[in-house]
């Protein structure tokens, strides 16, 4: 991985600019450089019912309000908010990434532009994170994004967002299934670990998985750092649980291969995750129907 290269490309890289109508949102990628180790800045979001990530691992960042002159000035003002850490006072600016597109669970429309910037902590300083929006900050090697030990599948349940009885749902659960990402477990490299002022340390164990939007956002920088055969290309597309289910997934998606840049070749990485995540309820709702016909085809062969 060469990372003064890749900072180097980022800097001159060009993005296309999205034009569609919705709100837009920013994140900070903070990055250090510790001993000739690069390290990146992430936080573990605070438990709040009115966020939908919440206790997630994520980068500092939040949604543009009418006053912000621009999406840069709003990874700026979120990090000094969440983490009382001034990027212009502290880090260099190295520029920005391919804007990302975070779309509706039906894939049809955009709900929020995201725009991520990425900046070299170049005065050492230590961060203040806010106790209202953040649970704790913590500092990880780079190199964990390529290290294929720490990867690690989570599941999800399909009926997450279903807006069905909670009587309902374990049924429809046992139906559906999960769907499985692939993470990145991040707890054994966190390092600085700082959690806001006036709260104590969790005596908790640890549980640091970085996965989702925020890794396919690191994803995107990582393509100008590391060679495709040991970067982003690497990782693996959601899959299903259920048997029956990734067959449907294997003949509906465009699987040429189940990892992200050769299945979708030209969508960025979060459009890619989206598409997937979108095909895949359309296959379970396949094998759902399915199912029933089996059922009902059984039925009518007893009588």
């Amino acid at each position: 991985m060469d990372v003064e290269r890749g900072l180097e490309l980022i800097g001159k890289a060009t993005y296309t600019e999205l034009t569609e109508q919705c709100r837009h949102a920013s994140v900070a990628i903070v990055l250090r450089k510790i001993q000739g180790t690069y390290e990146m800045l992430l936080i573990k979001r605070a438990m709040r019912k009115s966020d939908r990530w919440s206790g997630h691992v994520a980068l500092p960042g939040g949604k543009r309000d009418p006053e912000d002159i621009s999406d840069r000035d709003v990874a700026e003002r979120e990090t000094l908010e969440e983490l009382g850490l001034d990027l212009k006072q502290y880090c260099e600016y190295i520029g920005a990434l391919q804007p990302q597109r975070v779309v509706s669970s039906t894939a049809s429309k955009p709900l929020m532009l995201l725009y991520p910037f990425v900046y070299l902590m170049t005065t050492p300083t230590d961060v203040r994170p806010s106790a209202d929006e953040v649970a704790m900050s913590f500092w990880v090697p780079l190199t964990i994004l390529i290290d294929l030990s720490a990867r690690k599948d989570l599941r999800v349940s399909l009926t997450v967002r279903m807006k069905v009885s909670k009587w309902i749902k374990p049924l429809l659960h046992l139906l559906t299934g999960d769907m499985i990402f692939e993470t990145v477990d991040v707890t054994s490299c966190a390092v600085d670990i700082t959690y806001p002022i006036g709260q104590p340390a969790s005596v908790d164990p640890l549980d640091l998985n970085l996965w989702g939007l925020t890794l396919y956002v690191l994803l995107g920088m990582l393509d100008f750092m590391a060679p495709r055969s040991i970067g982003s290309s690497t990782y693996l597309l959601p899959r299903l649980s259920h048997w029956d289910m990734r067959l449907v997934q294997l003949m509906r998606i465009r699987f040429r291969s189940p990892n992200i840049n050769d299945a979708y070749p030209n969508l960025s990485q979060s459009e890619a995750l989206e598409k997937c995540i979108f095909s895949i309820r359309s296959c379970a709702n396949i094998a759902q129907c399915g199912r029933l016909a089996v059922i009902l085809l059984i039925y009518a062969l007893r009588k």
